[in-house]
């Protein structure tokens, strides 16, 4: 019987690998590198610019990601069945840490506020998927 139960209780404490494997999109003129299991997303913008520090929330049915461009916010929603997506923009000025204070509310109000108020984009291609670039070493 120890046989059996000192090789059953091993495998059972044994830490599950994690394939931590990066989905590539290009939607339109940008490209994210998402990392679900991380909950991280890097993307690159149609003028070069990299933005890693970026919100992303996963479910079944879509990836939805907010990062920042110059002095625009953008959220893309990203339907993970046949590619196709939505996005919004909006400004963020330094009149808006101001309007902040005078009104008494919390800059992440004053975003909510724009986010809500800005008018939603549909495109008809779809994202597609993208190949790892191979490197030399």
């Amino acid at each position: 019987m120890r046989k059996f139960l000192i090789p059953l209780l091993a495998f059972i404490a044994w830490p599950a690998n994690v394939n931590a494997e990066i989905l590539r999109l290009k939607c339109g003129s940008t490209e994210f590198n998402i990392n679900e299991q991380a909950g991280k997303v890097v993307v690159q913008t149609s003028e070069g610019r990299i933005s890693k520090t970026n919100k992303l929330f996963a479910s079944s049915d879509y990836f939805i990601i907010e990062f920042k461009d110059d002095i625009f916010r953008k959220e893309f929603q990203i339907n993970r069945t046949d590619g196709t997506y939505q996005w919004k923009m909006w400004t963020m000025m330094g009149s808006d840490e101001m309007m902040a204070e005078l009104r008494k509310v919390t800059l992440e109000d004053i975003s909510n506020e724009k986010r809500e108020a800005a008018k939603t984009y549909f495109r008809e291609t779809p994202c597609t998927k993208i190949k790892e670039k191979k490197k030399l070493f």
